[in-house]
């Protein structure tokens, strides 16, 4: 489906709200939220910025950054190549959300919707985790004492699979952990969430798929500073 669009009056507008912090032991960010309208097409964005000096928040920063300048770059090359118009004009919409941010430790997920023809645009997702410790974004991998992890998060996701059926039941395939998904991840106050972009494991309708796993299942294989 088509997401709405509020009309802007400027061709270019950045707007900065106030700073937030989540809990205790979190993380100043602010919003950057930037819009762009012409006549052919609309951008709707926004991204968090890590507030402080530090080598790794700096690092944060820049690559959300690049990664939302070469995804507006490439819509906007896109969007200008579009000779048969659909039912609306080309949209890029940028959401991001804040799924944990205690304990110096703050994990963002990023949604990307593109409309550029046909019948529906397409959604993917992006998440970087934040931590103040080693002053680095985390791989998945970061996360565990040892490379076992992998089969420890595989064993996870079959129990939530065979445990809740009706939930997964569109499943193409059984999910695994592989090089690919190191990225592929955030955490919440409970949960670690391993998620599957449109098309990996379902179809388009069924959205991203995710699979929750209490921290305190895998407390053990888990280090200790991202437990709840």
């Amino acid at each position: 489906m088509h997401h709405s669009l509020k009309a802007v009056t400027s061709v270019f507008a950045l707007f900065f709200l106030c700073a937030c912090t989540a809990q205790s032991g979190g993380i100043k960010s602010r919003i950057e939220n930037v819009s762009r309208e012409t006549d052919t097409f609309s951008i709707n964005g926004e991204r968090i910025i890590l507030e402080g000096s530090s080598e790794g928040i700096q690092k944060f920063n820049e690559e959300a950054e690049k990664e939302i300048t070469e995804w507006t770059e490439d819509f906007e090359s896109r969007a200008s190549q579009i000779t048969v118009p659909g039912s609306s004009p080309p949209c890029l919409q940028i959401r991001q959300t804040v799924k944990r941010n205690s304990g110096g430790i703050i994990s963002v997920i990023t949604e990307k919707y593109v409309y550029l023809s046909g019948l529906h645009g397409n959604t993917w997702w992006s998440a970087k985790t934040y931590d103040s410790s080693p002053d680095r974004t985390l791989k998945l991998s970061d996360l565990f004492c040892d490379d076992t992890y992998p089969k420890i998060l595989n064993e996870r996701m079959k129990e939530l699979i065979e445990n809740d059926s009706e939930a997964y039941h569109d499943l193409w395939e059984q999910p695994q952990i592989d090089s690919t998904r190191e990225d592929k991840f955030y955490l919440d106050d409970k949960n670690l969430v391993i998620f599957f972009e449109p098309y990996e494991l379902s179809y388009y309708a069924r959205g991203v798929v995710e699979f929750p796993i209490p921290l305190e299942k895998i407390r053990g294989y888990v280090n200790e500073e991202y437990l709840p």
